[in-house]
């Protein structure tokens, strides 16, 4: 199967989106929930941009599952691997300076 330019531009945007929800945001939106948002509830305002983020998802698997010549799905996925991996440097940012959080998600 021969797989041309925007095809493999989609998959790997599909795929960039995939595992940025998979390893980073999706634990750390279930950490949120089970925790109430943390003291004062201050992790609950990042609910909405997570939920954003999560909305990707649905065009990202639809195309990594049906790779085809899409434009639609084409730039749908380049605005959420933009706005997944811009919203993953901010999160990382702030969870470093808290260590415990960090270390609860990713070991």
């Amino acid at each position: 199967m021969i797989i041309n330019n925007i095809q493999r531009f989609n998959l790997i945007m599909s795929l960039i989106i995939l595992i940025l929800n998979f390893s980073l945001f999706l634990p750390l939106t279930i950490e949120i929930l089970l925790t109430g948002g943390g003291p004062f509830a201050f992790g609950l305002l990042l609910l909405p941009f997570q939920g954003i983020v999560h909305l990707f998802l649905i065009p990202a698997f639809f195309d990594f599952i049906n790779n085809r010549n899409s434009h639609s799905f084409k730039w749908t996925n380049v605005l959420g691997a933009l706005i997944s991996i811009l919203w993953s440097i901010i999160v990382l940012i702030s969870i470093e300076s808290y260590p415990t959080l960090f270390l609860e998600i990713f070991f």
